[in-house]
């Protein structure tokens, strides 16, 4: 938080080991960086945008992240590609986040 510089190594990691569910995870993420989560998608599926359809990805943010992207049971680790947003509502360019399961 504070310092948004990043170079193209970087990731940003995350313990999710806790069974967090996808709106927990947003949270967390927002507090961790001070952006806003605009978008989460795990390989070619978008997991959650902000422009979806609030009823219908309801179930979905209730779910344990880990069952909304559909991870095998010997999954411990996700590389998310997360889109954010600064206070302004510009978008900010930020690394891949590594979700760690166990």
């Amino acid at each position: 938080k504070g310092d948004l510089r990043w170079s193209v190594w970087d990731v940003l990691e995350m313990d999710c080991a806790d069974g967090v569910t996808l709106a927990g995870f947003i949270e967390r993420f927002e507090l961790k960086v001070g952006l806003a989560c605009s978008a989460i998608s795990h390989g070619a599926s978008l997991v959650y945008a902000d422009f979806m359809n609030r009823a219908k990805i309801e179930d979905r943010l209730r779910s344990r992240l880990f069952d909304a992207l559909k991870l095998g049971p010997e999954a411990t680790h996700a590389t998310l590609s997360v889109g954010a947003c600064d206070e302004n509502d510009d978008d900010v360019e930020i690394p891949d986040v590594r979700v760690r399961f166990r």
